[in-house]
């Protein structure tokens, strides 16, 4: 935690929001990612050790947006008569895995400084990205940042196009464990509101479309202790009472709460790090190719001109 501290904004490209003793660094160019977040002296996210290691894995650090999130099968599917075609950058399972979000460039659109909040707004614009331009898949994205008492709040506003966009978006927040100085990954407890718990193929991690309420699912309820401690890679229906990170030993707490996300995925590298990514998403992994209904695969597309807006709020409590 230490070399985190010694990090300057600049040198990882951030801009950096104050309030109070809080602290969040927002990297316009890597995707609009908050790649560090202080609140009351605990570091909330995994934060990268130098711009060329986020470069080089632009997933795993801070809150990096994903749009499709997870696998799609192939790197391809076929919707309303229109083939879509992703490259398959996870050649060992033939998958197309994250989108192109992470890595994207956002424009730095207006910055206020309140008494109240920090805040920054970001822009995306699809069409000059030819990665989702020459799929047809045109559409804006507009972040909003507030750091404020109550934590940072992450507003995301998605603006389609002149045609209907098949959309998945994600979130691949990276939490560490332990967030405190002098804590430790053992004292870790995760509780998520996680209901039905799928069942994934492990060979491609594609769910099979059988869900139930898993003994993993009740025990993320009650709090799932050391979850870094054990490889970790599920996947949930999320109920409304978000997600926790806490220190049992000192008594703090991680509080990640989501709006307009109804599932997550939970992955802790395989518990190599020190971190557990919590990962919302508006979709099942693969939800196209899934023969489920949309109420089921969260498969709702936006239909030309519309929007959509979701929500997030960081925060350390009690």
């Amino acid at each position: 935690m230490e070399a985190y501290r010694n990090i300057r904004p600049e040198e990882l490209r951030c801009v950096e929001l104050g309030h109070g003793t809080s602290r969040a660094w927002i990297c316009p160019g890597m995707g609009g990612n908050c790649l560090r977040l202080s609140i009351g002296g605990a570091e909330l996210l995994r934060t990268p050790e130098s711009f060329e290691r986020l470069c080089a894995a632009p997933c795993v650090y801070g809150t990096p947006i994903l749009l499709p999130p997870n696998r799609i099968a192939d790197g391809r599917f076929t919707w309303r008569n229109q083939t879509y075609l992703l490259p398959v950058n996870e050649p060992g399972r033939n998958n197309h895995i994250h989108g192109f979000l992470a890595d994207a460039p956002f424009v730095v659109a207006a910055r206020h400084t309140r008494s109240d909040a920090d805040e920054i707004e970001l822009c995306y614009g699809s069409a000059l990205d030819s990665r989702y331009a020459s799929q047809g898949l045109l559409f804006q994205l507009e972040i909003r940042y507030a750091l404020g008492a109550d934590g940072l709040r992450q507003t995301i506003l998605l603006k389609n196009g002149d045609k209907p966009l098949p959309l998945g978006l994600g979130q691949h927040t990276a939490l560490r464990a332990p967030f405190l100085p002098g804590g430790i990954a053992e004292d870790a407890r995760l509780r998520v509101d996680a209901r039905e718990q799928w069942t994934i193929n492990r060979e491609r991690i594609h769910p099979t479309g059988e869900h139930a309420d898993t003994p993993l699912a009740q025990a993320l309820r009650k709090g799932l202790t050391t979850p870094c401690a054990q490889p970790l890679s599920a996947l949930f229906t999320l109920g409304e009472g978000g997600m926790e990170l806490r220190d049992r030993a000192k008594g703090a707490a991680v509080r990640y709460e989501v709006e307009g996300y109804p599932f997550v995925m939970l992955w802790n590298q395989d518990a190599s790090r020190e971190f557990v990514c919590c990962e919302p998403q508006t979709w099942l992994v693969n939800a196209p190719h899934i023969s489920l209904p949309p109420a089921q695969t969260g498969f709702f597309p936006l239909e030309p001109y519309e929007e959509r807006v979701y929500r997030t709020r960081l925060n350390l409590g009690v």
